[in-house]
């Protein structure tokens, strides 16, 4: 006896049963090959949970000791850990999982729980089993390492579990009868939001007759197989794919399968709308302009005003304080149209600066640029107009020359640096010069220099 697959050619040998009873449909293989059955073995009497890796059959568990020959419908999982449920010699039940050392107990009849059905397991060890209670009631548990939760149970709307799909997100769906009648395929504790399909429900043109899941019929996508007989007298096999966000496309085929707005990823991603608010041909979310067709960066100017540039000089006319003028982009001391340049470094801009290649001064002054406006002697006047810059008393020679006053004590008109001293004779009557007309003489006495004498003679 043997198990075998096939595709209408020749047979490959899965399991050689050689030397044990098999229990057909008790067994399950995962993506590395691993195939575990229950089976009861030639010795009378004994009976197991076997895992074949291809090579060697390892015994999961048996009856040889505590269990009893009670084994069926076991589970295994990527890691090749088996789940299985058995009975005890002693009475009662529990899950264990094995991988071909000592069972591990999972959770048995000595607690709260009463009885198990067959467990499925996932990748990464978590169980779920339909299970009853001490005090009545069943549900469909799950566990890892201990209790987590309860998915569904007999409290609500339904009357009693059967077929479990399990998957590594730990979603469950399951075949259940409802207290109000009906069966279906449902993947949660609600009955109306959670159905995936019922009997009496449309579907491929005809109406539900009867329905039934398959065991680990639900797919890590979601996806779940089962068979439905039609009211038009057909059986067919189904695929239900989930569509999380009820926007008719399944989520197999939907980009955004939690978004019932979009279906594609599209430019903005999945819930966020491609919307193009001003139709620039840019969708809102990469707009920095969502309102300015304009514009699709807020640039130097804002969204809502363009980026001219009138004068070509790289900045914004919203931001350049002199738009026509390519050589400046703020107005500065001088103006837009005037550069700032400051041709003798003296500091003051030649556009105030009276006299702009002259670093020593920026004002024309009493003796124009390139001549100092010095005053050597403080006069007040400024050496540049100054005949005598080195006499505080003259700003020209005069009759004496600089250094010299040109006083005239005796106020003849003569300067004294000019003036040797003398006599003024002056007439009057009828001299030489005419009646009535004085004679004025200057007579200068010999050795009495510096002494001058005046004699009246009229005539």
């Amino acid at each position: 006896m043997a198990i075998v697959t096939g595709n209408g050619g020749a047979t490959t040998t899965v399991e050689d049963l050689s030397g044990f009873v098999a229990n057909f449909g008790q067994d399950n293989i995962n993506n590395g090959g691993q195939v575990v059955f229950a089976a009861g073995e030639d010795t009378a009497g004994v009976g197991g949970i076997y895992l074949d890796d291809g090579v060697l059959v390892a015994t999961i568990a048996d009856s040889r000791g505590i269990f009893t020959n009670s084994f069926f419908l076991p589970s295994i999982n990527e890691a090749g850990t088996v789940a299985f449920r058995a009975g005890f010699d002693a009475g009662g039940e529990g899950i264990f999982t094995g991988s071909g050392g000592a069972p591990t107990p999972i959770a048995d009849s000595t607690g709260e729980f009463k009885t198990f059905g067959a467990p499925l397991i996932n990748d990464a060890g978590t169980i779920a089993v339909v299970a009853s209670l001490d005090v009545g009631g069943f549900g469909i548990r799950i566990f890892n390492g201990g209790f987590k939760g309860t998915v569904a149970d007999d409290s609500g709307p339904y009357m009693s579990f059967f077929r479990l799909g399990f998957n590594n997100s730990e979603n469950v769906a399951f075949d259940a009868f409802l207290d109000a009648g009906g069966r279906g395929i449902f993947t949660g504790p609600d009955a109306t939001n959670d159905k995936v399909i019922a009997i009496g429900d449309a579907l491929d043109g005809s109406t539900i007759a009867n329905l039934q899941m398959g065991r680990e019929a639900l797919n890590d996508l979601g996806q779940i197989v089962f068979w439905a007989a039609l009211a038009d007298k057909r059986e067919v096999i189904f695929r239900a794919d989930p569509d999380s966000d009820g926007d008719g496309v399944a989520d197999i085929v939907d980009e955004c399968p939690d978004d019932a707005a979009k279906t594609e990823m599209g430019v903005c991603g999945c819930g966020v709308a491609d919307e193009d608010t001003d139709s620039d041909g840019t969708a809102d979310c990469e707009d920095g302009c969502p309102e300015d067709a304009a514009k699709i960066e807020e640039g130097m100017c804002g969204c809502g005003e363009a980026e001219t540039d009138t004068d070509g000089d790289g900045v914004a006319d919203c931001v350049d304080e002199c738009p026509d003028n390519p050589q400046k982009i703020e107005a500065g001391d001088c103006g837009c149209d005037v550069a700032d340049e400051d041709s003798d470094g003296d500091g003051v801009l030649d556009c105030d600066d009276d006299c702009p290649d002259d670093p020593d001064k920026d004002a024309v002054g009493q003796c124009g640029c390139d001549v100092a406006d010095s005053d050597g002697d403080g006069d007040g006047t400024p050496d540049c107009l100054d005949e005598c810059p080195g006499d505080a008393g003259k700003t020209a020679p005069g009759a004496c020359g600089c250094g010299v006053a040109d006083t005239d004590a005796n106020g003849n008109g003569v300067a004294d640096c000019n003036d040797s001293g003398g006599i003024l004779l002056e007439g009057s009557g009828g001299g030489p010069c005419g009646a009535g007309v004085g004679l004025a003489f200057m007579i200068t006495l010999l050795g009495l220099s510096g002494v001058r004498f005046r004699r009246i003679v009229r005539q």
